[in-house]
């Protein structure tokens, strides 16, 4: 096989962040069809949906295609190649059935690994997506050569009471990604900064908020989407607020005596 000189310097980016023993993606051949060293095959697919996932590069479309085939292959590929994925899909106006299949599919792995992002929920508009899912909003952060990042933050629900922030680290998905997922309804909002650790010195690096209006809510048949569809009918001072409440209660109730009694 003859490597071209944008395969070498991949495999020697793979190389220098010590990932060459875990990694595994492409490399195109001389007649770019023919099918190199599986490792290298991986190690490239992994390369490209890091740059585009996590360093937000701007990736050919071309890419994406033969990522495709890789999956509809039956090929098994990366967690951060499958948010790739994921992303690219997610900002389109209509996607093939298949894809559609895929997506469905590695959301429901993702999610159960705790890999959640928001833009998991935009497709809602194609296929149900799991509670799990929607009823949380996630934190990202990227960065760099620090030993780990946390969160202090607070969540303010509008009671006037003081508030206190609350610390916790960020989980690290992949190299140089850190998130944090949270529980808010509707009209809540978190109030949040970032503070980079490495060694003794910490550094503060961002504040920001973020606030569940209507346009974020969950809405769901589950327990959480139901109280808020219950929040925004309060808030909107409807009618419909006391039919909702009733269907609550009802699915509460039912829920405790076919699953919660022996």
């Amino acid at each position: 096989y003859y490597y071209s000189e944008e395969m070498t310097a991949c495999l020697d980016f793979v190389k220098d962040l010590g990932w060459f023993l875990e990694l595994e993606i492409i490399v195109e051949c001389e007649d770019k069809r023919e099918c190199a060293l599986d490792m290298i095959k991986k190690a490239y697919f992994f390369y490209v949906a890091y740059s585009y996932f996590v360093k937000k590069e701007q990736i050919d479309n071309l890419y994406f295609v033969h990522l495709e085939d890789e999956i509809n292959s039956g090929n098994q590929i990366h967690d951060i190649c499958k948010c790739a994925y994921l992303l690219v899909n997610s900002e389109k106006k209509n996607i093939r059935e298949v894809t559609k299949n895929n997506c469905k599919e590695f959301i429901d792995q993702l999610a159960k690994k705790k890999i959640i992002f928001d833009f998991y929920k935009k497709y809602s508009k194609w296929f149900e997506i799991k509670g799990d899912v929607l009823n949380h909003t996630t934190v990202e952060y990227r960065c760099s050569s620090v030993d780990k990042v946390l969160v202090n933050y607070y969540i303010d629900n509008g009671n006037n009471a003081a508030n206190e922030y609350v610390s916790e680290d960020m989980i690290q998905v992949f190299g140089g990604l850190y998130i944090k997922s949270f529980v808010l309804f509707y009209g809540e909002k978190i109030n949040y900064y970032i503070m980079e650790v490495k060694g003794e010195d910490t550094t503060i690096t961002s504040s920001e908020e973020h606030i569940l209006d209507d346009r974020g809510i969950n809405t769901s048949l589950t327990r959480y989407g139901r109280l808020n569809d219950l929040l925004v009918c309060s808030d909107m001072k409807e009618d419909t607020i006391s039919n909702l409440m009733t269907d609550y209660y009802v699915n509460n109730e039912m829920v405790k005596e076919l699953f919660l009694k022996s």
